[in-house]
């Protein structure tokens, strides 16, 4: 039992720690694949004044 418990807590980290590693890696793949900020109200208006 003792055995068994180690081996599920060695397993538990090691799937952890890819979760991890996979999480840092393709989190800004993901941002820029789908991130669309919002286009505010007014922002026509504003570059118009602008130039």
């Amino acid at each position: 039992m003792k055995k068994r418990n180690e081996k599920l807590l060695v397993l538990g980290t090691k799937v952890v720690s890819l979760a991890i590693v996979l999480a840092t890696l393709l989190a800004p793949t993901c941002r820029n694949a789908w991130y669309q900020p919002e286009e505010p109200e007014n922002l026509a208006k504003l570059l118009e004044r602008k130039h």
